[in-house]
């Protein structure tokens, strides 16, 4: 029997290949030395499995805004927290 007449039927789904439930983390990027604008911290909104899986996708989105990397020094230590928005 396929796979996907199996999710047809009702039936649940094969050991190890059910999708879990995407949240919606917000991700604040804070720095060691933030500039006046960046005190409270710079906020991503993510859609992940679990908490790291969102830090990982909030720290590529910064890399990409040019927050951190590359020509982001001075600003010292990076820190990212995640919470269930």
């Amino acid at each position: 029997m396929a796979l996907c007449s199996l999710y047809q039927q009702g039936q649940s789904s094969p050991a190890g290949t059910e999708d879990r439930q995407m949240t919606e983390y917000r991700v604040t990027l804070r720095f060691q030395f933030p500039a006046w604008n960046e005190k409270s911290g710079i906020p991503f909104l993510v859609h992940a499995r679990n908490k790291s899986e969102a830090i990982k996708y909030a720290k590529r989105q910064a890399e990409r805004d040019g927050h951190i990397g590359g020509h982001a020094a001075g600003s010292g230590r990076a820190s990212f927290k995640a919470e269930v928005v």
